[in-house]
Order: structure tokens, then sequence, then C-alpha cells
């Protein structure tokens, strides 16, 4: 026996092999990679989990920053996000000059009257005859301001080109632009003489608004500028406010904040760039129905970038307050021609038609004379005391 055990010890298996089966063996190894791929599993469930974690953490964070677009806080240290909200929302209330706020049963009636005969053929169809063109935009609606263009329109000289119009505040697209269309309308098919409106609406979101609502029509151009320059602003508008003293709408400070924030607004986003983009005609009629106290800035702004002539008719809302109305703003630094007013219906206040014969006064020559004989003052003085110490 001793004699053989190192030739059989090779030939004895180890006792615990010798003891499993080969069933058991089969189920450690199977037990052994159903382990190794229960943990590949635990570790694909995390990453996962991880991913929708994230994606939901960022949904969250970006409905947190839409929400935070409506509030309003009256606070100087704000974050970036909190400062765009509040001057959306308060450049919004400002989009038209004043709040809105519900017709008169008259009013409404006679609005919608005058809107039913204004849009009655006003289909896609039948907007389509000769050079006039195509409007597809409902033309329901609105006030009788059209009528009151008809007669503006009887001023512009005679022609054939198309009629050139200008429009100073858009807004949304669906006030003064719809009703400009709609005498063009009248006017080329009576005519035959086509037309072409750029307007400029500075408020970011109803700007993105009139432009969506016109985008059909190529002969409406929306335009995302103030018709003035930071020089213009600052003197005809912020230097010289009317108005009623206090800090709420619609009074004085109220306005002057609101103005005070344009570069700041600009930077935000809110609004767009003062003017820069020119129409590629010279207007026949600008509309301006703009932002309390800015009509004569506006005014000043066409002037100085030569875009309007002396034929040009100008359609105004004469917007009113305690104390004064934009025609009395305008009077007090624009040369103005017969003015002729009315109160459309379903309109909040007068408009008036005129024509501009240029600046009763230059606010820029007047500062550089003020600067020369000031100049010219201390250069006396200087020379004064030189004689003396001779």
């Amino acid at each position: 026996r001793n004699l053989c055990r190192p030739y059989t010890q090779h030939f004895v298996r180890p006792r615990s092999l010798a003891m499993a089966s080969p069933a058991s063996q089969l189920t450690r190894v199977l037990a052994t990679l159903w382990k190794r791929r229960a943990m590949v599993g635990v570790l694909v469930l995390y990453t996962f989990a991880c991913i929708l974690m994230t994606r939901r953490i960022s949904e969250r964070t970006s409905q947190e920053q839409e929400r935070s677009r409506g509030r309003i806080t009256i606070s100087e240290d704000r974050s970036l996000g909190e400062k765009r909200s509040e001057l959306h929302s308060f450049s919004n209330s400002l989009s038209a000059g004043y709040p809105a706020e519900p017709l008169g049963d008259a009013s409404r009636d006679a609005a919608g009257a005058a809107g039913s005969r204004s849009s009655s053929g006003d289909t896609e169809e039948e907007q389509d005859s000769g050079n006039c063109p195509k409007v597809r935009v409902d033309m329901a609606g609105g006030s009788t301001l059209n009528v009151f263009i008809d007669e503006a329109l009887a001023r512009v000289a005679k022609g054939t080109e198309p009629l050139c119009i200008v429009e100073v505040g858009s807004a949304d697209g669906t006030g003064t632009t719809r009703e400009l269309v709609k005498a063009l309308d009248r006017n080329c098919k009576a005519s035959g003489r086509g037309w072409a409106i750029t307007g400029y609406e500075p408020m970011q979101q109803a700007w993105s608004k009139a432009r969506d609502l016109w985008r059909r029509v190529p002969q409406v151009s929306i335009v995302q500028e103030l018709v003035l320059t930071r020089d213009i602003l600052k003197t005809y508008i912020l230097d010289d406010l009317d108005g009623a003293e206090g800090t709420v709408f619609p009074t004085r400070g109220f306005y002057h904040t609101f103005y005070s924030k344009t570069t700041e607004q600009m930077e935000l986003g809110v609004l767009g760039g003062f003017l820069a983009r020119l129409p590629s005609c010279t207007p026949d009629l600008v509309l301006i129905d703009s932002t309390r106290y800015s009509h004569a800035g506006i005014i000043a702004t066409l002037l100085a970038s030569k875009m309007v002539k002396d034929e040009t008719v100008f359609v105004i809302e004469n917007d009113s307050w305690d104390g004064g109305d934009s025609r009395h703003e305008i009077e007090k630094k624009i040369k103005l021609s017969e003015t002729v007013f009315k109160h459309p219906a379903g309109e909040r206040w007068q408009w008036m038609v005129t024509n501009v014969h240029g600046l009763k006064h230059d606010p820029d020559a007047h500062r550089a004379r003020a600067h020369h004989s000031n100049h010219a003052a201390s250069q006396g003085a200087s020379g004064e005391r030189g004689g003396g110490s001779g």
C-alpha cells in the first residue's frame, strides 16, 4: 500500500469534488452567473433612474422659470430673470398707453356694425383683385377708425405707385393694423392703387404676435424697433413729461420710470432697439398709436431721419390726461397744419389727421448755441482776468 501511494494519490479526486454531484456543480455555476447578471441589472436600473431624475429636475426648473416670468416683484436686488419678468409685465401694461377697458354698449354696437360693413366680402378668395394684396387675416370686428382713415387717405396726393404706410405702435396687430388694412383694401379696390405697411412695435411679446398674425400678408412687415433715438428720448420725452404727480399708473412718475428703463429693457430683450431700419419708400401716411407722452418724440425722429415729406399725412391718436393731451404735447414742439378731429366709435380717445411742417425749435441747435455762449463767456472772463494781471 505504501509503495503504491505515490502513484495512486494522483488519481484520487478531492473530497469536495468527489462528494459534489454534477447537478450541484451546475447549480453552483448558474448561481454565480445569476449574481453577476443581477449586479449588472442593478447598475442598469440605477443609471436609468438617474437619467429620469435628472430630466425631472430639468423640467421642474423650466416650469419654475416659466412661472417666474409672470411674477412682478418690486425690489432693486433681483435676479436677471426676475428683472426681465417685471419689465415684460411693466411694458405690456403700456402697450396701448393705458389698460384695456370694456366698450360701452353704444360704442360696442357701433363698432360691431362698422366691423360688419368693413369685413363684408373680406374673404381670402375675394381679396385678390388686380393690384390689391390678398389679406389672409380675419377682418371682422374692430372700430370705425378705418372710416376715419378713409378721410385721411383722401388727403394723400394722387398717384399710381403703391401707397407707402408707416404705423408706429402696431401692438399685437389686431387693432390699428387691421383698421389700416380695411381702409387700404377699400381704397385699392376703388382706385386700383396697391399698398404696403411698415409697422413698428418695440415690445417683444406684442411684436411676435403681430409678426405671426400678418406673416401670410407680405405687404405688411412689423419691425421690432422704437421710432426714437437715444437723444430724442431724453430731450422730447424724459425732460418734458406732463401729467399729475405720483408713481402709479397713469401719473408722470410712473411714465418717467418706464421711459428711464428703456435701455435696460433693450438689454434684457423686452424692447427692441432704437430706430435703425427705415422703409424702402417715403411714407404717404403715418399712423401713430404709441405710448403716452411719446408722440412728439416720434415725429421729431421721423423728421430727423428724413423719412417723411411735407405732404405726408399723419393720423394720430389724441390720448388725453389730466391737464393735457397728445395734441398739446405735439404742438409745443412741432409745427402742424390744419388739424381735423374725430372720435371713432369703438375707440377710447379722439383721433386727429394733420400734416407736419418741421420743428418749432431744434433742441440740438439750442444746446449748441448755449454751449457756444457759455464758452464765449468763459473766454471773455479769462481774457479780463489776463488783462487785469498785466
